[in-house]
Order: C-alpha cells, then sequence, then structure tokens
C-alpha cells in the first residue's frame, strides 16, 4: 500500500501544472475560505511546517507573509516542485525535503510554532503518526491547522457513494464503500487510500496530542458526472467536504 500511495502522489500534483499565479487563483477560487480559515498572514517570523506540503502554494504563502517555512512531502516530485517555486518567486525556504511521516519527521522536537497539514492526513491508513509527530515538533503553546474530509457531507453520500457506487454501476461491481471513496476522492481517479471523518471521529483523533480543539465545516460542494467542485446554492456549510481542526499542544 505505502508504494502505491507515494506512486499516486509522485504522479500527481494538485495546482502544480500551470504558472503560479494561475494555480493560487485557482485554488483560493474554488476554495474561498482557504485564506482567512489558515491564516497565513498571522505567522510572521514564526517557523511553520507545511507537512505534506503538495506544489507549495500554502507553503508560499505563508512566507510572503514573513514565516520561516519548512516543507516535506512524500512527493520527490512536489518537494522539488516547491523549491523551485521558492525560487522563482525569489522567496526562501528553510528547508524542503521528501519525507515518509509514517516514519518521522527530520526535525528536532518542540521546533515549530505552527504545523499546516491540509488535506493530507486522510489519504495515510495511520494518521495518527501523522498527529503525533505533529506534536512532538511543536513547541509547547503551538498550534496544528489540518484539514480532513468530512463524512456527513452532501459529497461524500452523493458523488461518491450516489453517482460512483449506484450511477457508475460502483457497488454492482463489487467495491466497497471505502473502495469507492479511495477512487473518487480525487480530481484522478484511483487513489489509493482515502478515509472521512465525521467530527466526531476528528475529534477523538486529536484529543491524545492537543487541546483546545476547535472543528469548523466548509465547502458544501459535489461533483457531477462532468464537473467537480460545484457549490449547489442553499446547502448549509454542515455538509461541506471539509473538516478544518485547529488545537494547541
Amino acid at each position: 500500500m505505502k508504494d502505491k500511495i507515494h506512486q499516486y502522489w509522485n504522479n500527481r500534483m494538485p495546482y502544480g501544472w500551470g504558472n503560479y499565479d494561475e494555480m493560487r487563483n485557482l485554488k483560493f477560487g474554488l476554495h474561498p475560505f482557504w485564506f482567512d480559515t489558515f491564516g497565513f498572514d498571522k505567522w510572521n517570523g514564526k517557523k511553520v511546517l507545511d507537512m505534506g506540503c503538495g506544489c507549495g502554494i500554502d507553503a508560499v504563502e505563508y512566507a510572503k507573509h514573513g514565516a520561516e517555512v519548512y516543507a516535506v512531502d512524500l512527493s520527490e516530485n512536489s518537494v522539488n516542485h516547491t523549491k523551485e517555486l521558492f525560487k522563482s518567486l525569489n522567496l526562501e525556504v528553510m528547508d524542503a525535503q521528501p519525507c515518509d511521516v509514517t516514519n518521522g519527521l527530520p526535525y528536532e522536537d518542540n521546533f515549530f510554532d505552527l504545523v499546516h497539514c491540509a488535506g493530507v492526513i486522510h489519504h495515510s491508513p495511520k494518521p495518527e503518526k501523522f498527529i503525533s509527530e505533529a506534536n512532538r515538533v511543536l513547541r509547547p503553546g503551538g498550534h496544528i491547522s489540518a484539514l480532513l474530509y468530512h463524512k456527513d457531507s452532501l459529497l461524500y453520500y452523493f458523488s461518491i457513494l450516489y453517482i460512483g457506487g449506484v450511477v457508475k454501476r460502483g457497488f454492482s461491481d463489487g467495491l466497497s464503500e471505502k473502495e469507492l471513496l479511495s477512487k473518487y476522492s480525487e480530481a484522478t481517479e484511483g487513489c489509493p487510500y482515502t478515509d472521512v471523518y465525521t467530527v466526531e471521529e476528528a475529534r477523538n483523533l486529536f484529543l491524545p496530542y492537543f487541546k483546545d480543539i476547535d472543528i469548523t465545516i466548509e465547502h458544501p460542494a459535489i461533483d457531477t458526472m462532468t464537473k467537480r467542485k460545484i457549490l449547489p446554492p442553499g446547502v448549509p456549510k454542515s455538509l461541506g467536504w471539509h473538516l478544518i481542526i485547529k488545537a494547541v499542544k
């Protein structure tokens, strides 16, 4: 499984196929809550780890606002892209390296002020390792900001289970709910592993390691047969696809 996950994400880099301005506008346009929710401008002079940096857009955003940014990702291609993006924007990344977080982060205890981990933990069969490592490298009083997929969402029940399982006949083909979720959770089908969490499950995941846990729900979007991330009018945020978890060590 670990090799399949690495191969999938090394071959797929969300928001990494175009120029920076285009990709930034696309990401924040599809997720209008992203900037304010993660507060990129609140960490000037602080040490920030982007744990699962992807193409580097979030890491760059922290650096643009004065943070000392470190970045890791399972994908070597993503790390290389992040380094090149920083270079092209004349920004400094303090460190960027490939890392399988389930084997441990390459940083000392009590080092960071913030660990940012958006859209990563739910793709690991060992989510507790991500959270325990985040706790280890954060200083006392440090913060984590994370994003998990929400089980009690319109996207999960309509787009994945109904469209994927019924319309596309995934259930008839013998796929389980878990297999449907992994297959259809991403823009490129066939992600090897994806999980979803209720609010209570997400809270329980963080409780052994963090305090002052705050969870909000965002992005009440659906995927249709022809288009992704449509925001139907009138859908409450409580049915959103993204759980935003903020907590303190």
